[in-house]
């Protein structure tokens, strides 16, 4: 198996832990949309990219960590995981969809280590910064070593970054 196919686990809300094989690449649209008790999940190296919402309405998820593999994450994947607290972002992560952590209103540490990440332009659309939604609650935001650059807006009116 090289993927979990779209809507896979879709509303399955007594899904609670979920560890993908080392031989899956994708992670497909509405994978584990809903999955409102899924609490830990474990995104192996092999993964390359994660789907449009295929995480939206995990409210049970507290931390997620993208690894370095990955370079491609689709829009609002992560949306709508209200309790997410910790976020890590691998170093290739090159795209984040609009959304991607929107209201996410739990997050407190983010450890940014993207080093070749392309944002799209913003023209004053919030959904385009990642982590918008949550700049009242993010007190911690690191930067790998590895960072050259910190992209244009990133933590736009961030108000709790101490």
């Amino acid at each position: 198996m090289d993927s979990i196919g779209s809507g896979a686990f879709y509303n399955c809300t007594n899904l609670q832990t979920v560890t993908i094989g080392q031989n899956v690449k994708t992670i497909s649209y509405d994978a584990f949309h809903m999955c409102k008790n899924l609490v830990s999940i474990n995104i192996p190296k092999s993964i390359t990219e994660i789907g449009e919402m295929a995480f939206f309405g995990c409210t049970g998820l507290t931390s997620v960590t993208i690894p370095n593999s990955v370079k491609n994450i689709g829009e609002a994947a992560f949306r709508s995981c209200t309790k997410l607290e910790e976020v890590t972002i691998g170093t290739q992560v090159v795209i984040l969809g609009k959304s991607v952590f929107n209201k996410c209103s739990s997050i407190k540490r983010v450890h940014w280590n993207a080093i070749n990440y392309q944002q799209k332009k913003p023209n004053n659309d919030t959904n385009c910064f990642p982590f918008y939604s949550s700049r009242d609650s993010i007190a911690s935001f690191t930067f790998g070593d590895s960072v050259e650059y910190i992209p244009e807006y990133l933590l736009k009116d961030f108000s709790a970054i101490h």
